[in-house]
Parts: structure tokens; sequence; C-alpha cells
């Protein structure tokens, strides 16, 4: 049986890695770069890998995932593939410090463990 194949639009090595591992029992993962994204080509070089799902970054170095996908929906072929985003959180702003009144910084981001 035909392995499935997925496209991910990222600039993060780290999340390419992360993807590709953890989908690399059931797909075949191709990264697409922002550069790529710019591109006229973009939409029909990641159509013609034929993903069964498109991963999109939401950050990324040109541009955002959301200006990647209306990209990637223009083309008819890739119109109907499911897509998940993936986020990371931005860098705590400057202006966050830790509270004295506990031992946990204070954020609105949901601290591991809690």
């Amino acid at each position: 049986m035909p392995r499935l194949r997925a496209a991910l639009i990222s600039d993060d090595r780290v999340v390419a890695l992360l993807a590709t591992r953890a989908l690399q029992d059931a797909f075949d993962v191709q990264t697409f770069q922002t550069f790529q994204t710019t591109s006229e080509s973009f939409a029909g070089a990641v159509a013609e890998a034929a993903p069964a799902v498109l991963l999109v970054c939401g950050v990324l170095a040109v541009g955002t995932g959301v200006d990647a996908l209306k990209r990637l929906r223009a083309d008819p072929r890739l119109a109907a593939t499911p897509v998940v985003a993936l986020c990371s959180p931005p860098a705590p702003p400057e202006s966050w410090t830790p509270t004295r009144a506990s031992s946990r910084a204070s954020s609105t981001r949901p601290t591991p463990g809690a």
C-alpha cells in the first residue's frame, strides 16, 4: 500500500524535525519553506506533491501561515485537502516578569505540569 504524503509549510527546523518524526510511520513528509511561498509556483509545487494533509505553521519568516494557506487553497487540487495548523507560542513580552507572590511566573500561557 502506498504511503500517504504530508506537506509541511515551515521555516523552523525543529518543527520540521518534530512533525517528520511524529508522522514518519504513516506519512512521507515533504517540507516547503517560506521563500517558496512567495513564488508563483509555490501552490503548484505543493499540489504536485499530492499531499493527503497540509501542515501549516502559523508563524513564518515571510508572511503568515494564513497567507500561505490562501495561496494553497487557490489551487483547485488543494482546495479540499485537510489542514493542520501548527502553532508555537510567541516569546514572552519584554514587560513579562515573574510575580513575587508565587514561585511561578505570571503568564497567560499554560504552564507545563500545572
